[in-house]
């Protein structure tokens, strides 16, 4: 689970820095799936460097004697994302504020994360711990979802005078993002939802 989550985050680097796109999949997998391709052979290699590094310390100093621990260093070297309990705590560490939505649906357990310390990410977790919807909240005007994956439609709605890109299959919309006074937003709804179900969801987002 931490493994994979690094990896979305090695791909929320912005697209003016990318000179060639990655390859795409087909929704619906993961919650998001990130072009991160041609900046992973650099990411990971920094990584192993970094968890060679740490285990080689640990067994000097007699603290681990098996390699195979080496991986769980390595991901704890890159991961740049910083758990938080509540969202007044996320709050502090990014210096902005977030309103979102208590629960979706049946997913009602809150993930509270911070990434890099600018941007601030909650999952929406149900009973059995599956991810169903994903806010991100970072200041500026790029597009912050991490998401790169090929949908067949593509439309726009107004949500208090603002525009909203959606993007989806058919009727069936996967991702929101847009921007609002200087900040950035991106919804992510793992099984997709109509437009009117994510116009809820905005509308409850700050």
């Amino acid at each position: 689970m931490k493994e994979m989550r690094v990896m979305r985050a090695i791909g929320d680097i912005d697209d003016k820095y990318i000179d060639e796109a990655a390859p795409v999949q087909t929704k619906r997998n993961a919650i998001r799936l990130v072009s991160w391709a041609k900046y992973a052979g650099i990411a990971a290699c920094a990584a192993l460097v970094l968890g060679i590094g740490v285990f080689t310390v640990k067994q000097n100093a007699g603290i681990v004697d098996d390699p195979s621990q080496i991986g769980s260093d390595l991901v704890q070297a890159v991961n740049p994302f910083e758990e938080f309990t509540t969202i007044d705590e996320a709050e502090k560490a990014v210096g902005f504020d977030i309103e979102i939505p208590d629960s979706y649906g049946a997913f009602s357990d809150r993930s509270i994360s911070v990434m890099f310390g600018t941007m601030i990410e909650v999952q929406y977790r149900d009973a059995d711990g599956n991810v169903g919807l994903c806010i991100r909240k970072a200041s500026g005007t790029d597009d912050i979802s991490g998401d790169h994956n090929t949908y067949d439609t593509a439309a726009e709605i107004t949500v208090g005078g603002h525009p909203v890109a959606l993007k989806g299959n058919k009727d069936n919309y996967f991702l929101a993002v847009w921007s609002f006074e200087g900040y950035s937003y991106a919804v992510s709804a793992d099984q997709g939802a109509s437009q009117d179900e994510l116009l809820e969801i905005i509308k409850n987002i700050q």
